[in-house]
C-alpha cells in the first residue's frame, strides 16, 4: 500500500504515525513545504518574542521521518493532484503514485485589499518562516500595528510588546477574541494589555498602510493615523483547499468529509484546518483551526486509511493562551444563542477572575476560564461529550464537581457545603445564576 500525506504539521504527523503503527510495511511519502520536523504553531508567538528557541517549536524529533521510514519531500510544494491517475505533481517535475491520499494542508492567513499591504514591514503570521522573518524586522524597529484581535492577533501584539515595540492593536469588531470570548472575558483580556502598554482600538478598520517603499505608517478608516514602521495583519486564514477544488470535490468553508474523514473524491482523506466537519457545541458543520481538534482528525484519518475503522463524530473549538500574564481557556460556545441555553459565571474584575458556563438544555456546551483556570480540561472533555450537568451548576462552575454515581471528581463535600466553602463568592462580586 502506497500512502501520500501533504503537509506535516499536526493532522500530517499524526496521521503518519497511525498508518505506520497499522501497516508496518506500507510506503509512506510525505511532502511540506516547511523544512525541518514537524512544529507547533501554537508555540509561534513564545519564538517570535524570544522566551523559546526554534528547537523548542519541535513536537517531534529531527530524526523522526527516518524513524519511522517516512519517505520525506520538505521543501517542497504539491502544485497539482490528479485523482484519475493518483498521482501527486511536485513543484520541481516529480510524480507521486498513491494508492491513498490526505490532504493535511491547513490554512493559509488573508491578506485583505489594504491599500500598501504589498510595502516591506507587511507580515502574516502563521508559518515558522514567517515568524522568523517577523523576529527579525522587529528586533530592528519601534513601533507596529497589528491589525486583528483574534488569538493570532492578541499573542503576536504581547510578543512584539515583550520585544519593546510599540504596539496598537485595531479590531473591527467590539470586542477582543470574539470566537473564543464573551464581552466581559474580552475586557479582561483587553485590561492585561493596557496594563503591558498594549494601545487597543475598537470597532475600527486599518484602510490604507502608508510609506513609499516600506511601512511608514498605519491609517485607520476614522482618519487617524498611526506611525510605524511594522504592520502583522491577523485576520483569520482559509482553508487551503486549491488542490482539490477543480476536480469537483465538495467544498463549502472547507474540504466537506464524514466522519471517517472521507472527502467526496475516491481514495481522498483530509484532516486539519483544511476539513469542515461537524461542530457538536454549534450543533451545525464548520471549520476549526484549533490544533487539538487537526490532531484528533489526523489519528482518525490515519486508521481509516490503513483499513481500521474509526469514527470521528465530530469536533470542539478548545482555546488555550497566557496572554500578558493572564491565563486563558475557552471550549464550545462563549455565550448563549438561543431560549434553550442558559449562562452561570463568577466575575471579579479587580483580580481578573472569570468562569463561565454555557448549557443546553441540561448538557455543558460552552465555558470561559479566566485567570483561575483548573479543571479547564475536564470541562472540555464534558462538552464534547454532551455530559449532563443539570442540578451541579455551580458545582461546575466552581471546579467542584460532585456527582453521586457519576465519575466526577468528587470535592468530598456535600453541593450546598462546596458553595458554602467557596472562596470565590463573596459579596462585591457581579455574580449569576442564569440569564
Amino acid at each position: 500500500m502506497r500512502y501520500v500525506i501533504i503537509g506535516n504539521s499536526a493532522a500530517g504527523t499524526f496521521a503518519a504515525e497511525a498508518l505506520r503503527a497499522l501497516d508496518p510495511e506500507a510506503k509512506i511519502t510525505m511532502i511540506s513545504r516547511e523544512e525541518g520536523p514537524p512544529y507547533s504553531r501554537c508555540l509561534l508567538p513564545y519564538y517570535l518574542e524570544g522566551a523559546i528557541s526554534e528547537e523548542g517549536l519541535y513536537i517531534r524529533p529531527p530524526g523522526f521521518y527516518e524513524v519511522l521510514g517516512i519517505e520525506a519531500y520538505l521543501g517542497r510544494e504539491a502544485v497539482q493532484i490528479h485523482p484519475g491517475l493518483k498521482k501527486v505533481f511536485l513543484d520541481d517535475g516529480r510524480e507521486i503514485i498513491y494508492d491513498r491520499l490526505l490532504l493535511a494542508t491547513g490554512a493559509e492567513p488573508r491578506l485583505p485589499p489594504i491599500p500598501g499591504r504589498e510595502l516591506f514591514g507587511v507580515f502574516t503570521f502563521r508559518h515558522l518562516e514567517d515568524a522568523r522573518k517577523l523576529r527579525q524586522q522587529a528586533l530592528k524597529s519601534r513601533r507596529a500595528v497589528v491589525v486583528g484581535g483574534g488569538l493570532v492577533g492578541v499573542e503576536v501584539a504581547a510578543a512584539l510588546r515583550g520585544l519593546g515595540l510599540e504596539v496598537t492593536l485595531v479590531e473591527f469588531l467590539p470586542h477582543l477574541l470574539p470566537q473564543a470570548l464573551d464581552e466581559r472575558g474580552s475586557s479582561l483580556v483587553q485590561k492585561a494589555l493596557a496594563s503591558h502598554g498594549i494601545e487597543v482600538i475598537l470597532e475600527r478598520q486599518v484602510a490604507a498602510i502608508l510609506g513609499e517603499d516600506e511601512v511608514k505608517a498605519a491609517l485607520l478608516n476614522d482618519g487617524r493615523l498611526i506611525p510605524c514602521d511594522l504592520v502583522v495583519v491577523a485576520v483569520g486564514v482559509r482553508a487551503a483547499i486549491d488542490l482539490l477544488s477543480p476536480w469537483g470535490a465538495e467544498v463549502n468553508l472547507g474540504l466537506v468529509v464524514n466522519d471517517f474523514l472521507q472527502t467526496s473524491l475516491p481514495g481522498i482523506y483530509a484532516a486539519g484546518d483544511v476539513v469542515e466537519h461537524y461542530d457538536l457545541a454549534q450543533g451545525k458543520r464548520g471549520v476549526t483551526a484549533v490544533w487539538p481538534a487537526a490532531a484528533t482528525q489526523g489519528r482518525v484519518a490515519g486508521c481509516n486509511m490503513a483499513g481500521r475503522k474509526a469514527r470521528l463524530a465530530g469536533y470542539i473549538n478548545v482555546n488555550t493562551a497566557e496572554i500578558c500574564g493572564l491565563r486563558i481557556a475557552a471550549a464550545g460556545l462563549p455565550k448563549a444563542l438561543s431560549k434553550e441555553d442558559h449562562e452561570y459565571y463568577y466575575l471579579d474584575r479587580a483580580s481578573c477572575q472569570y468562569r463561565k458556563i454555557v448549557t443546553r438544555q441540561g448538557r455543558l456546551v460552552g465555558m470561559i476560564l479566566i485567570g483561575r483556570i483548573e479543571g479547564a480540561g475536564i470541562l472540555a472533555n464534558f462538552i464534547l461529550k454532551g455530559e449532563i450537568i443539570e442540578g451541579y451548576e455551580r458545582e461546575i462552575l466552581h471546579g467542584n464537581f460532585w456527582a453521586k454515581g457519576r465519575r466526577w471528581w468528587y470535592a468530598g463535600l456535600q453541593p450546598g457545603q462546596v458553595l458554602a466553602a467557596n472562596p470565590y463568592l463573596a459579596e462585591g462580586k457581579e455574580y449569576t445564576y442564569a440569564l
